[in-house]
């Protein structure tokens, strides 16, 4: 199955393609660093298409990531949202046909290129107001790689995981991990932080060792809490432990 036709090629690495609604929801991904989703815009878009589908049309940028095939979404995540919840609630039959254009940009890898990624990003969104906390920068990208090779065991790697099972972490997660860290502690490097982020694991596992760790909960442990501590050990990864004194990354308040 085609994933997308191609309709125009400008050139060996940017073309213009045709998406059909579910196929765009299938095979592509919002970008990890992209701004923050606003729910009420996406419904604003969602009663669009739901009343007015054929009355307008959207045209979407997003990269082709040649090292895994991947297709990220850089501008016009609130509209494949707004697409998701449509087919989600209204196309139970799988009758809808409606398709969708994007510009497509391939670069080599995500991890190797980001530079061109965020220049793309910006270039792209330069007419919107963008709060400068969330802009994705070399830094962030940085501190979000060195932090997913640290702790790969616990990683989900679904880029559209929001949230993943405790104890695991998902890759939206630790960007939101970075944003808070590097809003809070801005004279601290990469590495600084990378080795705080150690101490503070190996700080919990001390109070996730069965002589102390209903000082971790405040509490009797029940048999979910104690699957989670189990799986703790075997990853050896304790910053996302749900229902703790440190559920939700409260650590981050102490990390220093």
């Amino acid at each position: 199955m085609n994933k997308y036709e191609i309709i125009y090629n400008k050139n060996e690495n940017i073309r213009l393609i045709k998406m059909n609604y579910r196929c765009l929801i299938q095979y592509t991904q919002n970008w990890i660093y992209n701004r923050s989703l606003n729910l009420e815009k996406v419904d604003e878009l969602y009663q669009e298409i739901k009343h007015n589908s054929c009355k307008f049309g959207w045209t979407l940028h997003a990269f082709f990531n040649k090292s895994n095939e991947d297709i990220m979404i850089l501008d016009g995540q609130h509209r494949r949202e707004a697409i998701k919840k449509f087919i989600e609630l209204d196309d139970p039959d799988f009758s809808n046909n409606d398709d969708i254009i994007l510009w497509l940009y391939d670069i080599e890898c995500d991890e190797t290129n980001e530079g061109d990624i965020i220049d793309l990003f910006r270039r792209l969104n330069n007419n919107e107001p963008i709060d400068f906390r969330e802009l994705p920068s070399k830094r962030k990208i940085h501190l979000s790689n060195l932090i997913k090779n640290e702790f790969k065991s616990a990683v989900r790697t679904n880029g559209n995981t929001n949230e993943a099972r405790s104890p695991y972490i998902s890759k939206k997660q630790i960007k939101n991990i970075c944003d808070i860290i590097l809003n809070k502690f801005p004279q601290l490097s990469n590495e600084e932080i990378l080795i705080k982020m150690k101490e503070m694991n190996k700080k919990i596992s001390i109070l996730a060792m069965i002589d102390n760790v209903e000082e971790l909960f405040q509490k009797k442990l029940n048999k979910k809490d104690k699957e989670i501590i189990d799986e703790c050990f075997q990853l050896k990864f304790y910053l996302n432990i749900k229902n703790s004194i440190y559920d939700n990354f409260k650590w981050i308040d102490i990390l220093v």
